[in-house]
């Protein structure tokens, strides 16, 4: 059974009762407060630094995004002590600054429905999601500066007319057809965001997937179709997944020095079926299971489609295009022993405009149970993947059942150039990392069940949230 990263802190209410009535309803000072900066730490190796960005209860991070000046900016949720009444509220919803030293600079509210936020030279932020919205089809973005003060504010929608709509629905026997759905089961959702310049590019999940560019002002530049969506129907057993080769999920998104946007979605054969019959062509390169690489010019003209083999991946996690060549990482299952599945990592890269058989695939390994959450550049054709490893869930044995956090690093033809790991006495988890300035990469991370003196029922609170900074030798 596989671990679901993105859902390990929320702990449900009925497993929280019994701890409830042992929480302590003291108010000690903020921990974060006693640190500085980015510092080393006993648990990480010597190329890391990191700092606390909690308080010191239940708490994660949801995402981060990196200023042109190193400044870091968290978006992340964080319980306030209730005492008894702790986990009968909702975390509160926060965006943390770090500077480029780690120094802690301020912290904003935020509602409950931010999605995605990216940061802009300047120093602005484009947020997507606000407020709760009655409107399935619309999503609500402002433009803020650090301070938090609003320089701009609309609600996106876009009205797609019926014959541009690209909504699949394929079933175990291997049909294929377009769903006609009514409006009350359309939305709109944001997949992925990025900064590019002022402007900020985005992938939208809206009657198909979407990307688009939106101006420092809000206004919509361009939408352009990336590729069909499809839903697996009455698909009730693994095998019958296996068939299609499902599970394969994910989105890549990036934007090139020529300010070309470049998006990574999985091309499994049903897919494949529905994207011939929306846009009337085929993806140039491998056939097979592969995942679609699809580029779109600064002024969203489509330019190339192109499928890369990809035969065991599940998750892709992340997607780099520099100087005109690719790189892409995703988790994967791969044999060990001949016997069991265990996650792995897997790297592509090639030429944009090279011949597919030049293209490069290769599976990686950092221990057992590796499980990627993100891949970044991280210097001149090399590149981090960043997750968790060394989790046996069948063991018995209490230290194979804790993850360890890696970051590794790679060259353009994924051969491993360095592994740097936090280590604990409690398991670590790396949730989330994001190129940093120059060569740096800045990372978000949890310990679990971290060291407390406040009784058993305080371990319930007792989670730490860290930034860290990984600075290649």
């Amino acid at each position: 059974m596989s671990r679901n990263h993105r859902v390990r802190l929320r702990l449900t209410f009925f497993a929280l009762l019994p701890l409830l009535g042992a929480c302590s309803d003291s108010r000690e000072p903020c921990v974060r407060d006693s640190q500085a900066a980015f510092a080393p730490a006993d648990f990480l190796d010597e190329h890391l630094r990191a700092r606390r960005v909690d308080c010191g209860f239940q708490s994660s991070v949801s995402e981060l995004a990196v200023g042109a000046d190193g400044t870091t900016w968290l978006r992340r949720g964080e319980y306030e002590d209730r005492g008894e009444d702790t986990f009968f509220f909702p975390p509160v919803k926060r965006l943390s600054q770090v500077d480029a030293e780690g120094g802690w600079r301020s912290e904003l509210s935020l509602p409950d429905f931010v999605h995605h936020h990216v940061v802009h030279p300047s120093g602005e932020l484009t947020v997507f999601g606000w407020e709760r919205e009655e409107d399935p089809l619309a999503i609500q973005v402002r433009r803020i500066r650090p301070d938090g003060t609003v320089v701009a504010q609309r609600r996106f929608t876009h009205a797609i007319p019926p014959e541009a709509r690209m909504d699949f629905i394929a079933l175990p026997n291997g049909a294929l057809g377009r769903a006609q759905l009514p409006d009350s089961e359309r939305n709109a959702a944001i997949m992925l965001a990025r900064a590019d310049g002022e402007e900020a590019v985005f992938l939208l999940a809206l009657d198909g997937i979407r990307v688009g560019r939106l101006d420092a002002r809000l206004e919509t530049l361009w939408l352009s179709p990336v590729a069909p969506s499809v839903a697996l129907k009455d698909f009730s057993t693994w095998e019958q997944m296996e068939a299609v080769g499902a599970p394969w999920v994910g989105w890549g998104l990036d934007v090139d020095e020529q300010h070309q946007v470049h998006v990574a979605t999985p091309l499994m054969d049903l897919q494949r079926r529905a994207y011939v019959e929306s846009f009337e062509r085929e993806p140039t390169g491998a056939t097979g299971r592969a995942f679609l690489l699809s580029s779109f010019s600064p002024t969203g003209a489509f330019v190339s489609a192109r499928a890369v083999s990809a035969p065991e991946p599940q998750e892709i996690v992340g997607l780099v295009v520099r100087a005109g060549t690719f790189a892409l990482g995703a988790s994967e299952r791969a044999l060990v022993g001949g016997r069991t599945l265990s996650p792995d990592l897997y790297f592509a890269s090639g030429r944009l405009d090279g011949a597919a058989e030049d293209d490069l695939v290769r599976a990686l390994d950092v221990e057992r149970d590796d499980v990627p959450m993100s891949f970044v550049a991280c210097g001149q054709a090399r590149y981090c993947f960043a997750g968790d490893t060394g989790f046996a869930q069948d063991s018995t044995d209490p230290e194979q059942r804790k993850s360890k956090g890696f970051l590794l690093t790679v060259d353009a033809s994924g051969q491993q150039q360095g592994l740097f790991q936090l280590r604990r006495e409690e398991a670590v988890h790396v949730l989330i990392a994001r190129q940093g300035v120059g060569d740096s990469v800045v990372f978000a991370f949890g310990i679990d069940g971290s060291r407390t003196t406040g009784g058993p029922g305080s371990r319930a609170k007792s989670n730490e949230t860290w930034v860290g900074i990984l600075s290649p030798p």
